[in-house]
């Protein structure tokens, strides 16, 4: 039984073709659309699917803060908590596969 590993060479390929789809897992979450109605709901906030409609989706508020959600009309403290802290984890997540996706992209222009 010959140890194809013994040269590195395959290791190294397995290694690659791990990396390479954890790669493209993380990319398809960085950019990954989100209906807003699919995150009402997840967050039990169906009642105000009306206030975010002119959105394409959760990725365009990502960003927008307890003030920009309560002149939205989220007027219930509480309800505007769980909201913001909802699109914070999203941006959190979001950050951290971009910024995987990112380095990535370096590390394989410095390797060719």
């Amino acid at each position: 039984m010959s140890d194809r590993n013994s040269d590195g060479g395959s290791y190294r390929e397995g290694l690659r073709q791990a990396l390479d789809a954890d790669y493209r897992r993380k990319k398809m979450m960085a950019g990954r659309h989100i209906a807003i109605s699919t995150w009402l709901d997840a967050i039990h906030m169906q009642e105000y699917q009306y206030l975010f409609q002119m959105y394409g989706g959760v990725e365009d508020l990502l960003y927008s803060t307890e003030a920009e959600i309560r002149d939205l009309g989220v007027k219930n403290l509480a309800h505007r908590g769980k909201i913001v802290s909802s699109l914070r984890a999203l941006r959190d997540k979001y950050e951290k596969g971009k910024n995987f996706a990112y380095r990535r992209m370096i590390v394989c222009s410095l390797e060719h």
